[in-house]
Protein backbone atom coordinates (compact mmCIF):
# COMPACT_ATOMS: atom_id res chain seq x y z
CA UNK A 1 0.00 0.00 0.00
CA UNK A 2 1.37 3.37 -0.97
CA UNK A 3 0.43 6.93 -0.18
CA UNK A 4 -1.28 7.31 -3.55
CA UNK A 5 -3.79 4.59 -2.50
CA UNK A 6 -5.39 6.95 0.03
CA UNK A 7 -8.30 9.07 -1.28
CA UNK A 8 -7.53 12.77 -1.52
CA UNK A 9 -3.73 12.34 -1.42
CA UNK A 10 -3.35 13.45 -5.03
CA UNK A 11 -5.34 16.65 -4.38
CA UNK A 12 -3.26 17.30 -1.26
CA UNK A 13 -0.05 16.84 -3.24
CA UNK A 14 -1.27 19.28 -5.89
CA UNK A 15 -2.10 21.88 -3.24
CA UNK A 16 1.30 21.42 -1.61
CA UNK A 17 3.05 21.93 -4.95
CA UNK A 18 1.00 25.09 -5.64
CA UNK A 19 1.92 26.47 -2.19
CA UNK A 20 5.58 25.60 -2.73
CA UNK A 21 5.60 27.39 -6.10
CA UNK A 22 3.92 30.47 -4.61
CA UNK A 23 6.50 30.46 -1.80
CA UNK A 24 9.42 30.10 -4.21
CA UNK A 25 8.15 33.05 -6.27
CA UNK A 26 8.34 35.36 -3.27
CA UNK A 27 11.34 37.50 -2.51
CA UNK A 28 13.84 36.25 0.07
CA UNK A 29 12.65 38.85 2.58
CA UNK A 30 9.01 37.72 2.20
CA UNK A 31 10.04 34.07 2.52
CA UNK A 32 11.76 34.84 5.82
CA UNK A 33 8.68 36.68 7.10
CA UNK A 34 6.45 33.73 6.12
CA UNK A 35 8.81 31.24 7.82
CA UNK A 36 8.93 33.31 11.01
CA UNK A 37 5.12 33.59 10.95
CA UNK A 38 4.76 29.82 10.45
CA UNK A 39 7.11 29.15 13.37
CA UNK A 40 5.25 31.64 15.59
CA UNK A 41 1.92 30.04 14.62
CA UNK A 42 3.26 26.55 15.38
CA UNK A 43 4.57 27.63 18.79
CA UNK A 44 1.26 29.36 19.59
CA UNK A 45 -0.79 26.31 18.62
CA UNK A 46 1.49 24.05 20.67
CA UNK A 47 1.18 26.36 23.68
CA UNK A 48 -2.61 26.66 23.47
CA UNK A 49 -3.32 23.02 22.60
CA UNK A 50 -0.74 21.22 24.74
CA UNK A 51 1.17 23.29 27.28
CA UNK A 52 -1.60 25.47 28.74
CA UNK A 53 -4.09 22.59 29.40
CA UNK A 54 -1.33 20.61 31.13
CA UNK A 55 -0.26 23.54 33.30
CA UNK A 56 -3.88 24.35 34.18
CA UNK A 57 -4.51 20.72 35.15
CA UNK A 58 -1.42 20.77 37.40
CA UNK A 59 -2.59 23.99 39.07
CA UNK A 60 -6.08 22.52 39.64
CA UNK A 61 -4.58 19.33 41.09
CA UNK A 62 -2.38 21.38 43.44
CA UNK A 63 -5.42 23.41 44.56
CA UNK A 64 -7.45 20.24 45.20
CA UNK A 65 -4.54 18.75 47.16
CA UNK A 66 -4.33 21.88 49.31
CA UNK A 67 -8.11 21.72 49.90
CA UNK A 68 -7.89 18.05 50.86
CA UNK A 69 -5.04 18.77 53.29
CA UNK A 70 -7.08 21.62 54.80
CA UNK A 71 -10.08 19.31 55.28
CA UNK A 72 -7.86 16.61 56.79
CA UNK A 73 -6.38 19.14 59.21
CA UNK A 74 -9.84 20.31 60.25
CA UNK A 75 -10.97 16.73 60.84
CA UNK A 76 -7.85 16.05 62.91
CA UNK A 77 -8.56 19.20 64.94
CA UNK A 78 -12.13 18.04 65.59
CA UNK A 79 -10.95 14.55 66.52
CA UNK A 80 -8.47 16.06 68.99
CA UNK A 81 -11.24 17.85 70.89
CA UNK A 82 -12.37 15.73 73.84
CA UNK A 83 -15.52 16.21 75.88
CA UNK A 84 -14.90 18.34 78.91
CA UNK A 85 -15.69 16.82 82.29
CA UNK A 86 -18.15 18.55 84.59
CA UNK A 87 -21.54 20.09 84.04
CA UNK A 88 -22.30 21.35 80.58
CA UNK A 89 -25.44 22.19 78.63
CA UNK A 90 -25.91 18.92 76.80
CA UNK A 91 -25.16 16.62 79.74
CA UNK A 92 -27.74 17.32 82.37
CA UNK A 93 -30.40 14.60 82.63
CA UNK A 94 -29.86 13.34 79.07
CA UNK A 95 -28.21 10.05 79.97
CA UNK A 96 -31.54 8.29 80.57
CA UNK A 97 -32.65 8.88 76.95
CA UNK A 98 -31.50 6.78 74.00
CA UNK A 99 -28.36 7.83 72.16
CA UNK A 100 -30.35 8.18 68.94
CA UNK A 101 -32.79 10.63 70.57
CA UNK A 102 -29.94 12.64 72.06
CA UNK A 103 -28.10 12.88 68.71
CA UNK A 104 -31.37 13.90 67.04
CA UNK A 105 -31.86 16.65 69.65
CA UNK A 106 -28.29 17.89 69.11
CA UNK A 107 -28.84 18.07 65.35
CA UNK A 108 -32.12 19.98 65.72
CA UNK A 109 -30.69 22.44 68.26
CA UNK A 110 -27.57 23.15 66.19
CA UNK A 111 -26.88 25.80 63.57
CA UNK A 112 -26.97 23.21 60.77
CA UNK A 113 -29.27 24.35 57.98
CA UNK A 114 -30.61 20.87 57.36
CA UNK A 115 -31.42 17.61 59.08
CA UNK A 116 -29.55 14.40 58.26
CA UNK A 117 -30.73 12.26 55.37
CA UNK A 118 -30.70 9.25 57.67
CA UNK A 119 -29.84 8.32 61.26
CA UNK A 120 -29.68 4.71 62.41
CA UNK A 121 -28.60 3.16 65.70
CA UNK A 122 -25.54 0.93 65.61
CA UNK A 123 -25.92 -1.10 68.77
CA UNK A 124 -26.63 0.61 72.09
CA UNK A 125 -23.62 2.90 72.09
CA UNK A 126 -23.35 4.25 68.52
CA UNK A 127 -25.38 6.07 65.86
CA UNK A 128 -24.67 6.33 62.13
CA UNK A 129 -25.56 9.66 60.50
CA UNK A 130 -25.73 10.56 56.78
CA UNK A 131 -25.66 14.18 55.61
CA UNK A 132 -26.03 15.20 51.94
CA UNK A 133 -25.00 18.62 50.56
CA UNK A 134 -24.55 20.11 54.01
CA UNK A 135 -22.64 23.36 54.52
CA UNK A 136 -19.12 22.19 55.35
CA UNK A 137 -18.34 24.89 57.92
CA UNK A 138 -21.64 24.22 59.75
CA UNK A 139 -20.88 20.49 59.82
CA UNK A 140 -17.45 21.12 61.36
CA UNK A 141 -18.96 23.45 63.99
CA UNK A 142 -21.60 20.84 64.81
CA UNK A 143 -18.96 18.11 65.22
CA UNK A 144 -16.92 20.36 67.53
CA UNK A 145 -20.06 21.12 69.59
CA UNK A 146 -20.91 17.42 69.72
CA UNK A 147 -17.56 16.59 71.29
CA UNK A 148 -17.44 19.60 73.63
CA UNK A 149 -21.00 19.75 74.92
CA UNK A 150 -22.10 16.14 75.19
CA UNK A 151 -20.92 12.77 76.39
CA UNK A 152 -20.59 11.64 72.75
CA UNK A 153 -17.63 11.59 70.39
CA UNK A 154 -17.00 11.12 66.70
CA UNK A 155 -15.83 7.56 66.09
CA UNK A 156 -15.44 7.67 62.30
CA UNK A 157 -16.10 10.08 59.46
CA UNK A 158 -16.19 9.85 55.68
CA UNK A 159 -16.59 13.35 54.26
CA UNK A 160 -16.68 14.13 50.54
CA UNK A 161 -16.74 17.60 49.03
CA UNK A 162 -19.85 18.13 46.86
CA UNK A 163 -19.34 21.64 45.61
CA UNK A 164 -18.47 25.11 46.77
CA UNK A 165 -18.84 25.00 50.53
CA UNK A 166 -20.94 21.82 50.76
CA UNK A 167 -20.10 18.25 51.65
CA UNK A 168 -21.68 14.83 52.07
CA UNK A 169 -20.75 12.98 55.24
CA UNK A 170 -21.14 9.51 56.70
CA UNK A 171 -20.49 9.75 60.44
CA UNK A 172 -20.50 7.35 63.35
CA UNK A 173 -21.02 8.91 66.77
CA UNK A 174 -20.63 6.91 69.97
CA UNK A 175 -20.84 7.42 73.70
CA UNK A 176 -17.64 8.57 75.35
CA UNK A 177 -16.19 6.25 77.92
Amino acid sequence: MTLSDFPGIDALGERWNALRQAFDQREVREQRILLIGAIALTVTIFYLAVWEPISMARAEAARELADARDIAQRIEDIAAVRPQQGSSQGRGGASNRSLLARVDQLVRSSALDQTPERMTPDGDDAVRIWFEETPFEGLLRWLADLEQRSDMRLDSADIERDGEGTASARLQVERSS
